[in-house]
């Protein structure tokens, strides 16, 4: 089945030999009896990759031709045999929409053949515009067999030989096309093209720009190096019927990878997403897949990550899927000890009907995400998980550990955002056997859809940590699969000198004072320092690293006496001459100028 057409404006797919790939599809549609499918041709070795057509096809090309001379020596450079699977179908299917191609083999991606020279054996889907072609050919059926026939025995195409009722026909055709110019700005190619816009160099621009300097349109010629009508009269009627169809009869357009802005000139917005993705900032190879921030409170860790997030992730235009809702690239979650794998992944709701209680599943936030993503591969996404610490991520997340590392990520793959998407995920994984997936169950029982999750290389995992009593942050096989990276304070982020200078010399003393492995837990972090100036805010941020040691870390009084009576204390403040918690605590709290603690 043929869903819809990628335009593939901004790739460097094409198809020099355009015509004559899709004429040789359209006789062997014809001699095998014009069939919606099509397995052809034979490997003729395994390791060089190169194709011949069979002994049966031979033989019914020498019928269609009347002729006994078509051998595989002499077919063996036509272009269904020699091109890659990508350039036929820029040619025929984005061009000309009359047949697209692909592997025999489901488990090959659509990139196999782009490295060497090897070749892998393919099949046609055939659209109604193989009837039409027909319907035209039959008519000039004896002048198109003596041009057919040179291009299969490797002679080069005379167009001069292509009938008008042919020229009228891929006319018809190929003025639906679209082409982007220099600047990368979508055309339609009958409204703009004698506007004088420059075709982009790359892609299916160079078939239309190849069409149109052979002279094989009906109406736009090509003429000191400028596009022309043929006919201005003419023209202006001919460009009037053809957007009249265009509008009605517009092909059903997807974009994948390119970028793409079709509001100038339908009325209709595109159907997958509207988004120019030149303006979605592309992910650096520095940034990893799996990134964990760990590190006491207030040291800028979630700060960190909005840096990421501001400068990969910000959008200048909203990505929408098909019903116009806005897709939300980031996915920000604070877990906390009543976080589950139900209300995150999966579970079962309960709702009372008219009959009584009926079960439903229901995907939770993260999974939910998981599938938008794998949605959208082009498209980076970000899951944000904050706290991890307060919970246990393998449990969270459940199948999604054994996928998480980057070598086991999904790439170039193809799934259609409108179908089902477990249905799509099953179809990709069916076709290639390299893609890791786990299978989750289906909660409710009479779904027979085999449910298959994979994890894709778009999605970015960005965790923050802060550190627990037991000292252990994240599970070990988690671990392995983050790059991991300890976030200390910034003393420069504080603005007054005093204030940077004692929690500097603080955290130093603390660190070599608590004799633990871990000592680095003990410090504090600096976002509660940054904007100390007085008396009054000191306090309030030194209450707060009392509170932190008396009643979270339980560290002896004597131990932090002993450090205070080697720091300078900003703001005369006095707080030696105290003995514990107690008395300092008051002390401080009488300082902070808060008015509700006034007598």
């Amino acid at each position: 089945m043929l869903s819809k057409i990628s335009p593939r404006l901004n790739i460097k797919s094409s198809l020099p030999k355009h015509l004559e790939a899709l004429f040789s599809s359209y006789i062997l549609w014809k001699i095998q009896g014009k069939p919606s499918e099509l397995n052809y041709g034979e490997a003729t070795s395994t390791e060089s990759g190169e194709l011949s057509f069979t002994e049966d096809e031979l033989a019914k090309l020498n019928s269609y031709f009347q002729c006994q001379n078509l051998s595989k020596e002499n077919t063996k450079h036509n272009v269904l045999l020699k091109a890659q699977v990508e350039h036929l179908q820029v040619g025929c299917l984005n061009i000309y929409k009359a047949c697209n191609f692909k592997f025999q083999d489901l488990s090959k991606s659509i990139s196999a053949e782009r490295d060497g020279g090897k070749r892998f054996l393919k099949s046609i889907i055939f659209t109604s515009v193989m009837d039409l072609l027909d319907g035209s050919i039959e008519a000039c059926d004896d002048d198109f067999k003596i041009l057919a026939k040179g291009f299969f025995i490797n002679d080069k195409l005379n167009k001069a030989l292509v009938s008008r009722q042919l020229k009228v026909l891929l006319t018809f055709l190929i003025e639906q096309s679209r082409f982007n110019d220099e600047n990368k700005v979508t055309h339609d190619l009958v409204t703009d093209i004698t506007e004088c816009n420059s075709f982009y160099k790359d892609g299916p621009a160079r078939i239309i720009k190849s069409f149109l300097k052979d002279g094989l349109h009906e109406h736009i010629k090509f003429e000191q190096n400028t596009y022309q009508a043929s006919d201005n009269k003419s023209y202006a009627d001919y460009v009037a019927r053809a957007t009249s169809y265009s509008r009605i009869f517009s092909p059903n357009y997807l974009v994948e990878e390119e970028s793409v802005n079709y509001t100038q000139n339908t009325e209709e917005p595109n159907p997958q997403y509207d988004v120019n993705e030149t303006k979605i900032s592309v992910i650096p190879k520095d940034i990893p897949l799996n990134l964990l921030l760990k590190g006491v409170p207030g040291t800028g860790k979630s700060w960190s990550i909005d840096r990421i997030l501001n400068e990969y992730f910000s959008m200048e235009l909203p990505v929408t899927n098909t019903e116009g809702q806005i897709l939300s690239r980031v996915k920000r979650i604070n877990l906390h000890s009543g976080s589950s794998n139900s209300s995150l992944m999966q579970g079962v709701s309960v709702s009372a009907k008219e009959n009584g209680v009926v079960y439903d599943e229901k995907i939770g936030l993260i999974l939910d995400f998981v599938l938008t993503a794998i949605k959208y591969p082009s498209i980076p996404f970000a899951l944000v998980l904050e706290e991890i610490q307060e919970n246990n991520l393998n449990e969270l997340i459940g199948d999604l550990i054994y996928l998480i590392e980057p070598s086991k990520r999904a790439k170039s793959y193809e799934v259609n955002p409108d179908c089902n998407i477990f249905e799509e995920v099953l179809r990709v994984t069916n076709q290639n056997s390299k893609i890791h997936y786990v299978t989750i169950p289906n909660l409710i029982n009479g779904d027979l859809v085999e449910k298959r999750l994979f994890l894709p290389s778009n999605l970015y995992f960005f965790c923050t940590s802060n550190y627990r009593d037991d000292k252990k942050i994240i599970e070990d096989n988690l671990l392995r699969r983050f790059d991991v990276f300890e976030i200390y304070p910034n003393y420069e982020v504080i603005k007054d000198a005093d204030v940077s200078e004692f929690l500097k010399q603080f955290n130093e003393l603390i660190a070599n004072k608590i004799h633990d492995i871990h000592s680095d837990r003990f410090i504090i972090g600096h976002a509660n320092w940054m904007y100390v100036e007085d008396k009054e805010s000191f306090s309030q941020a030194f209450l707060k690293l009392l509170i932190e040691f008396k009643d979270i870390r339980e560290i002896d009084f004597e131990i932090l006496q002993e450090v205070f009576g080697q720091v300078k204390i900003p703001f005369d403040l006095d707080i030696i001459e105290y003995q514990d918690y107690l008395s300092l605590t008051k002390y401080i709290q009488n300082n902070c100028g808060y008015s509700f603690l006034n007598d």
